[in-house]
């Protein structure tokens, strides 16, 4: 019996379940902090994207510090973002994937996760408004989507503040399961 190939639009689970893109969908590089940086900004950062309801959702360049939770020596997200920013465009700073006595300065988890918010925009289960009562996305939604294979829950939750007629994205993180006054206030669909 040969072993199975692995599959590409998979990505592992801390508990081993697995997540699924649909075909087609760009995997971000995490060979070097500069390359996942170039893919973000070519495809989040430089074209309109719109969600399933028409609104621009807009990306930006400083938002990437806090997408992947990239973290200083003392485990604290830098400050100024700009400047941050200007350092990995500079590749003044690199990913380092930790030791034993050190954390490392990103969450792979977060910058694996970036493949599954341009999905969550354009296509997402459930839009609901923001339950996290601090926080800059408030008055805000939450785009929620189920990526879990065989019916297994692995949602991923896309803050969005709100902006007029855009939305602005916060942060992103995994959920398998909502309370009821989280998801209570349905906008989409």
């Amino acid at each position: 019996m040969e072993p199975e190939e692995p599959d590409q639009n998979a990505i592992k689970e801390d508990d081993e379940a697995e997540i699924e893109f649909p075909a087609g969908t760009p995997v971000p590089p995490l060979d070097s902090m500069l390359n996942l940086f170039n893919w973000y900004c070519r495809y989040f950062c430089r074209g309109a994207i719109e969600d399933c309801r028409g609104l621009r959702v807009q990306f930006r360049e400083e938002d990437f510090v806090h997408l992947i939770k990239l973290i200083d020596r003392y485990g604290k997200e830098p400050k100024n973002r700009s400047e941050a920013i200007r350092q990995i465009k500079a590749g003044e700073l690199k990913f380092f994937h930790g030791t034993k006595r050190f954390p490392p300065n990103f969450s792979l988890r977060r910058a694996r996760d970036l493949a599954c918010a341009m999905i969550v925009v354009r296509d997402p289960t459930i839009i609901v408004t923001n339950w996290q009562p601090l926080g800059s996305a408030n008055p805000g939604e939450a785009y929620i989507r189920n990526f879990g294979k065989d019916k297994r829950r692995r949602y991923r939750v896309l803050i969005c503040g709100i902006a007029g007629k855009k939305r602005n994205p916060v942060t992103m993180f995994p959920r398998q399961r909502f309370a009821n006054d989280e998801i209570s206030i349905i906008l989409w669909p």
